[in-house]
């Protein structure tokens, strides 16, 4: 049997190999990675078969639920299947069964949480969990924190019902353990931002340092007034990007400041998930928007277009200094810093004549900094044998775009402290104790 590919034009992918923003392309990317999600839905459910008799059971009554509440209103799975949370766990839990043991019944949670906003009478055995969660919707704490439950609604519209090993029955959304997601909206110049603030860490890339923190709702009301001054500040001068973030980001996972300061990331299997650390300035949360949304993007052209030819199992290859990390880094490590990179560059060159003196030097430090750094790496990948023909053609891309940025005039104040702070970084790369 053969399934339909998805590919990216040649002009497009050129597009975003500069570094320019093209709503159409990432359309085409996010409808591959939903590709990619149901096959490993059904890899998993197919492998699922040949587990225990209960595992396959449950797997096999929650794809069954999943498909009905989708015959009924196909919006509500396709948006749990892109929930950021879920998708890392399908893509997660489907290679873990390539390899090893796995426990893919957790499919009744997402199959539970798919049943509850449809309105619909359902029943679902569930595995327990000290913090039962509902993707995109909540999580309730419960005494049963382990064996099998049952979810359940009797009639149409009622709360949901959870029963433990106890027998213990309680009303989901209405007991004192549970607790809703919180949400945050943004809007200016037009472009609104709607993200869902879930600390589950399904969502969290794989072997992340970052800690998960769990801000209760007076603390979501300052990232809220943080985020509403970042995303003017984003809009304002950084339309595109704002449009980017918009568009690709649905989930806010707070995570604890690291030992440098702020912190975010992305995971390459979480699309549309941000972590991020408590708010700084409005200018720092408007360049982490500008520096994830490109690590986002490239997490999807991968899926389409491998840029590098994958190392085989155990296998680990070279790895080299970047301007931006103590750590040395593989290729793929590289290549996804060198591309958020190239979106720091360029939100710091547009904000060269803005604001005061001290901003706009600023502004021209960090533009000088930063585009050397992608130059230099850049050119490191140029020679690297490992790229694939459609890499090579992308980390061209980046190359011409980094170099019209070298030829653009800079002070040479602005020089001078940008060399320093490079400096700086190798010397306390080359200090530091190797792994």
């Amino acid at each position: 049997m053969s399934h339909p590919t998805h590919s990216l034009p040649a002009g497009m992918l050129d597009e975003l190999a500069a570094g320019r923003s093209d709503p159409a392309a990432i359309q085409v990317l996010t409808l591959a990675r939903r590709s990619k999600v149901l096959l490993a839905l059904r890899f998993l459910m197919e492998r699922s078969a040949g587990l225990d008799a209960g595992t396959a059971r449950r797997t096999a009554a929650a794809y069954a639920l999943l498909a009905q509440v989708q015959s009924r209103n196909r919006s509500i799975v396709d948006e749990l299947l892109a929930y950021p949370a879920v998708s890392a766990w399908v893509l997660r839990t489907a290679v873990a069964m390539a390899t090893g043991p796995a426990r893919p019944d957790a499919l009744a949670l997402v199959a539970a949480a798919a049943a509850h906003r449809s309105g619909q009478p359902y029943e679902i055995e569930v595995p327990l969990r000290p913090a039962l969660v509902l993707p995109g919707i909540g999580r309730f704490t419960s005494a049963d924190a382990a064996g099998l439950g049952v979810i359940r609604r009797s009639s149409a519209g009622g709360d949901s019902r959870l029963r433990g090993p106890s027998g213990r029955e309680s009303g989901l959304t209405t007991s004192p353990g549970w607790v809703p997601l919180e949400r945050i909206s943004c809007s200016a110049g037009g472009i609104d931002l709607r993200l869902l603030v879930d600390g589950d860490d399904l969502g969290s890339p794989d072997g992340s340092p970052l800690t998960l923190a769990h801000p209760g709702p007076s603390t979501v009301r300052t990232w809220a007034a943080a985020l509403a001054r970042a995303w003017e500040t984003l809009v304002d001068r950084h339309r595109e990007v704002a449009q980017e973030v918009a568009a690709m980001f649905v989930v806010l996972t707070p995570v604890e400041a690291g030992t440098g300061g702020h912190s975010s990331a992305t995971a390459v299997d979480a699309h549309g998930g941000l972590l991020m650390s408590s708010p700084g300035t409005a200018l720092t949360v408007a360049e982490i928007f500008a520096h994830e949304v490109q690590h986002a993007k490239l997490a999807l052209i991968v899926d389409v277009h491998p840029l590098l030819r994958r190392p085989a199992p155990g296998e680990d290859g070279p790895r080299f200094y970047v301007p931006w990390r103590l750590d040395p880094r593989p290729p793929m490590g590289m290549l996804h810093g060198a591309y958020a990179h190239l979106g720091v560059a360029e939100f710091w060159r547009r904000r060269q004549a803005l604001g005061s003196q001290r901003e706009r030097q600023r502004a021209q430090v960090n533009f000088a900094r930063w585009r050397s750094a992608v130059a230099e790496v850049v050119a490191r990948l140029r020679d690297h044998s490992e790229l694939t023909p459609v890499g090579r053609r992308f980390v061209e891309g980046m190359s011409r775009t980094v170099n019209e940025m070298l030829m653009e005039s800079v002070p040479a104040t602005a020089q001078k402290q940008a060399r320093a702070l490079a400096q700086a970084h190798r010397r306390a790369a080359k200090a530091r104790p190797e792994a």
